[in-house]
């Protein structure tokens, strides 16, 4: 809300004015920049991943020939640099491992697979282990709700 004027809300709406699509497709832009799993993102937004990647191009386009939306855009990087999350980084992507900070707590999942015990994943909180996963995906939903609460 803070660069667009559209609150959390607005995107979880049915609304499909001009302003909130426009906001969502930023939203999709900045979580695809950061190679975010698009049915998660969606799933936030209450959107398919097929919505997400349809935003992200529609987006990429519009920033290419549109100045203000172009500044917008690097003025919510900016805003999400300067949330006081751990290094001033929303996201990062590290020797191979993708890391989300939100609200300053740092989250991961860790493939821990081996070809001895098969797929393994474990997610953990500002690199406390809080959860183990046969399946990826599922670990991923696991630590999603563990943000949520």
């Amino acid at each position: 809300m803070d660069v667009t004027g559209i609150t959390e809300e607005q995107m979880k709406s049915s609304i499909v004015g001009y302003d909130v699509s426009r906001a969502r497709a930023m939203y999709y832009y900045l979580c695809n920049e950061k190679k975010l799993i698009l049915s998660i993102v969606g799933d936030m937004v209450n959107r398919s991943a097929n919505a997400v990647s349809k935003g992200v191009s529609s987006f990429r386009e519009l920033i290419s020939r549109n100045k203000r939306y172009a500044d917008l855009l690097n003025e919510a990087k900016m805003v999400l640099l300067g949330l006081g999350m751990e290094e001033q980084k929303d996201w990062m992507h590290y020797n191979g491992q993708d890391y989300i900070y939100i609200r300053g707590r740092k989250y991961s999942i860790h493939d821990v697979s081996s070809r001895y015990f098969g797929g393994g994943y474990m997610g953990m909180i500002d690199d406390e282990f809080v959860l183990y996963s046969d399946n990826k995906e599922q670990a991923v939903r696991k630590l999603l709700m563990l943000v949520e609460n």
